[in-house]
């Protein structure tokens, strides 16, 4: 099924929003459910997540859903801007 410019928008919008809603809950673990600050004691000082978190269920099963979220909208952005090139710089023109 081909679809046209304003289509593959809105599949990309959509795409997007899941991968950002599941980047969210990926990084509330290092937050909202270890109940920590940035540079806190669940959080290095480099801000990376300890291996500890990493080897949670939850953790990873919300990874797994993040990393699969980013690979299908990076994926379809791979058809959809060679397809749209000319649509995308008219509007960017229009800016």
């Amino acid at each position: 099924m081909k679809l046209n410019y304003a289509e593959a928008k809105a599949v990309r919008d959509s795409l997007y929003a899941d991968m950002r809603r599941k980047s969210v809950a990926l990084h509330a673990f290092t937050t909202e459910h270890q109940g920590v600050v940035p540079h806190g004691p669940h959080t290095s000082c480099l801000g990376l997540t300890p291996d500890v978190i990493k080897r949670m269920p939850e953790y990873q099963e919300a990874k797994r859903a993040s990393d699969e979220a980013f690979q299908l909208l990076r994926r379809f952005n791979a058809k959809f801007v060679p397809a749209f090139r000319t649509e995308i710089k008219a509007e960017r023109a229009a800016r």
